[in-house]
């Protein structure tokens, strides 16, 4: 069974600058209008990684088939009846092909509806799911341990996160809910290392820094049948966190945790947490990196057996790339430049052309497009 969450990590990703020399210029792709995240996955089984965009003002999915030399098709699309903010996949049948849940939120109107593969790259719509309130993260990975793919949502609206157990036929089960204040991103890994898939959700703490004064990650174990244990809140030190990403930075078989905080009126910045391996987390340390980060994400790209972060910052029309010690600490972050006002929000990092090396590509949301970066590693 196959699934994003298991497969393919989602990264950051930066463009040309004399400290990425590594990767080479920029292509560019044409997608539907302000793409909100970028996935990676191979969705016509043809085993080339190809690209997918949730395009929130067009109304719609972008999917760009690519060829495995790094270069991929001019994007075909399918509608989606409100403005998608987020895109969880997965193969939800059981049929063999990767399928797309989208969260759609408008005024008035929320949904997660689900889309299923057809193996040629192509999605015939499926089950609309209307019992969600302005849901804009999504998560996917096998809650229950009954073989099938579960859905967790972040529900915005009504401060919850929304788990939703799979039938294995495309359909799911009414969901349960969690408590969750102000919840944008939810990320399911296992963080206490019992084998079951937990939750961390993005607590966002709002514009206003006197009644908010620091963001969160909130943790939810999982008792392994889908159920999951009392929240814990751990500090950012960083108001608005608006993207997350786990990976063992220290090589010590225990997941840690890097959180993208937007911070509106405060200094942008990364908070990198490192686990104890039982689920919770030393005190965050803060990294500055350019304004207003959104889609972060971790891989090597170096190639020095290490593990950096890249963020993408929306405000500053930049990405900033913080190369690992190895520790669980990084250097002072490279600032790589967007054109003016693309407002670069979510990337994948993926080996797109099959050198080994993790290739980029960046939603660029006002832009309406996917660059796409090779690694010259």
């Amino acid at each position: 069974m196959k699934s994003v969450y298991s497969l393919v990590p989602l990264v950051l990703s930066l463009l040309c600058s004399s400290s990425a020399s590594q990767f080479k210029k920029p292509t560019y792709y044409a997608v539907g209008a302000e793409p909100q995240v970028v996935v990676a996955a191979d969705f016509n089984n043809d085993g080339q990684l190809d690209l997918a965009t949730a395009d929130f003002t067009s109304q719609d999915v972008s999917i760009l088939l690519g060829k495995g030399d790094g270069t991929f098709r001019r994007a075909h699309k399918f509608s989606t009846t409100l403005g998608p903010a987020a895109l969880g996949v997965g193969d939800f049948n059981g049929d063999g092909n990767l399928d797309i849940a989208v969260t759609e939120y408008g005024l008035g109107s929320s949904t997660v509806a689900i889309f299923l593969g057809k193996g040629d790259g192509t999605f015939a719509a499926g089950p609309v799911y209307t019992s969600v309130s302005q849901p804009y993260g999504i998560t996917v990975a096998d809650f229950d341990g009954d073989g099938h793919l579960d859905l967790a949502i972040a529900n915005n609206g009504n401060n919850t996160v929304a788990v939703m157990l799979g039938n294995g036929d495309g359909t799911f089960q009414k969901p349960h809910t969690y408590h969750a204040p102000l919840p944008l991103r939810v990320l399911a890994v296992d963080l206490n290392g019992d084998g079951h898939p937990d939750l961390a959700v993005l607590a966002y703490c709002g514009h206003n820094l006197k009644t908010c004064a620091s963001g969160a990650v909130e943790v939810l174990l999982n008792n392994g049948h889908g159920v999951f244990g009392n929240p814990v809140f751990f500090s950012v030190k960083g108001v608005g966190p608006d993207g997350i990403a786990a990976a063992d930075l220290t090589n010590n078989g225990k997941i840690d945790l890097v959180v993208a905080n937007n911070n509106f009126q405060a200094a942008s910045t990364v908070s990198v947490l490192l686990g104890k391996g039982d689920g919770s987390f030393k005190p965050a340390v803060t990294y500055p990196v350019g304004d207003g980060p959104a889609g972060v994400a971790i891989a090597d790209f170096d190639g020095d057996g290490k593990l950096d972060i890249a963020v993408a910052n929306t405000a500053s029309a930049t990405v900033s790339l913080l190369y690992g010690r190895g520790n669980g600490t990084f250097k002072p972050a490279q600032e790589l430049d967007f054109a003016a006002n693309s407002l670069p929000i979510d990337v994948a990092a993926a080996d797109f052309d099959g050198d080994g090396a993790p290739d980029l590509a960046v939603a660029l949301d006002y832009a309406n497009e996917v660059a796409v970066q090779l690694n010259r590693r």
